[in-house]
């Protein structure tokens, strides 16, 4: 028998409240473009730049690959511009770090100011074990190299006996383990279910039942989806790690798009046209759901799995030339990076009108300037369009980006900035 969640009642307050007033959409700024008559200007709510860039991940692979890979990988992170990679620290048996190219790759990437979020080892991994691997975290510089440690990769899947139980003792394992680093500022993430199971409201719930919330700083969950927009699924799963993790935050730490579109059968494949439209859209709706960090499945595609489904899934193909979403993930995160993280907030007033469509909208307070991302719930191929119409007490200057495609325009100095959104994201920037 399937039993549903219960939810605690601070999560449906919270809930009803997010519900009543978004700090995402600014209704109170929304007007009607078939009766608005003056604009009515308010103060938007908005969030963070540097928090945005700082949810925009990939999964990298280090930790199994060749030396030439590790090279290779990671400065192809850091051109793609994003603020963290997950990967699992690979340890020996004498509890050392186990692959020179695997610490070379991350010493790159911290060079570069890119964090690592690292699985720690496997389900099944005794207490002395898991110690191991956190001493080996600590090793490479702890909470100097490492944003987060979080639970086993997908416990779920094949649903073995125990396996519930096996997980949250894990992850009591690493909390018990990771005093100072928290103390330091490592996130301790719970484990990752795995998405595609009958039942993964059920898995939740057994997590739920046994109290691994005592064990995490952050809830954790994949969400692949199947080839639709990037919403497919996501306020599901929201729901279900809020309540297995108490409400605390989460990560979204495996989603992406495969390309491997001769493969009919199953995986849901897409063009790398769609992937590239999808892909700077799922880190906004992400974002806009309450995700703290989001990962990309995956930075390249490894031709060296031996199951075909697993192999086209990166951002970048086989023979180290970046897909079409690279490039537009790459262009996004480079516009909205740079930000510092507790720079003095800069308030917007303006009026915004939205065209009949599911369109969304956030902004993105960058320390002096802002960034608007706006875009349309709809399907990749969705040939429609809709107007975005922003309207300001004095003229401005607008800068519109556009991520998918690479290109920019500058409006000229006005009071009102109309918009046409068609099925990609766009990025609004003002002064």
């Amino acid at each position: 028998m399937h039993h549903r969640l219960q939810k605690p009642r601070a999560v449906l307050v919270a809930a009803l409240a997010a519900a009543s007033v978004s700090p995402f959409f600014g209704s109170a700024s929304v007007s009607n473009a078939a009766t608005a008559t003056d604009p009515v200007f308010v103060t938007l709510p908005q969030q963070k730049a540097f928090d945005f860039w700082r949810s925009m991940n990939v999964n990298t692979h280090f930790s199994f690959a060749t030396a030439d890979y590790d090279a290779q990988a990671a400065r192809q992170v850091v051109n793609l511009g994003v603020a963290g990679v997950r990967d699992k620290l690979a340890v020996n048996a004498k509890g050392h770090p186990g692959s020179a190219a695997q610490v070379e790759a991350f010493q790159t990437l911290q060079s570069a100011g890119i964090k690592v979020h690292s699985t720690v080892g496997s389900l099944g991994d005794n207490r002395e074990r898991v110690s191991a691997i956190v001493d080996a975290a600590r090793e490479l510089g702890g909470a100097k190299m490492f944003r987060s440690l979080g639970g086993v990769n997908e416990p779920n899947k094949n649903h073995e006996l125990g396996w519930a139980e096996a997980t949250v003792a894990h992850q009591r394992y690493i909390w018990e383990a990771t005093a100072d680093l928290r103390q330091a500022g490592v996130e301790i993430v719970g484990p990752s279910l795995y998405d595609q199971g009958d039942s993964p409201e059920v898995d939740f719930s057994a997590l739920q039942a046994l109290g691994i919330s005592r064990y995490v700083t952050h809830g954790d969950f994949h969400r692949y989806p199947k080839g639709g927009p990037p919403t497919n699924g996501l306020q599901d799963r929201m729901d279900w790690t809020a309540l297995a993790f108490d409400g605390k935050p989460t990560y979204a730490t495996e989603t992406g798009y495969n390309t491997g579109v001769h493969i009919t059968d199953r995986g849901n494949p897409v063009s790398e046209t769609v992937q590239a439209t999808y892909t700077p859209r799922l880190f906004a709706e992400f974002f806009r759901a309450g995700v703290k960090s989001t990962f990309v499945y995956a930075l390249l595609d490894d031709m060296s799995r031996s199951d075909e489904w697993q192999r086209y899934w990166g951002q970048i193909r086989a023979d180290g030339t970046p897909k079409p979403s690279y490039q537009a993930l790459s262009y996004l995160a480079h516009l909205v990076k740079g930000a510092a993280p507790n720079a003095d907030t800069t308030l917007l007033n303006a009026a915004i009108e939205l065209g009949d469509a599911p369109m969304r909208y956030l902004v993105l307070d960058h320390g002096g300037k802002h960034f608007i991302l706006v875009w349309r719930n709809v399907t990749a191929t969705d040939t429609s369009t809709a107007k975005f119409k922003i309207s300001f007490p004095k003229a401005v200057t607008a800068t519109v980006h556009r991520p998918t495609t690479q290109t920019s325009s500058t409006r000229a100095s006005r009071r009102s900035h109309s918009v046409t959104v068609d099925q990609n994201l766009i990025v609004v920037q003002l002064p």
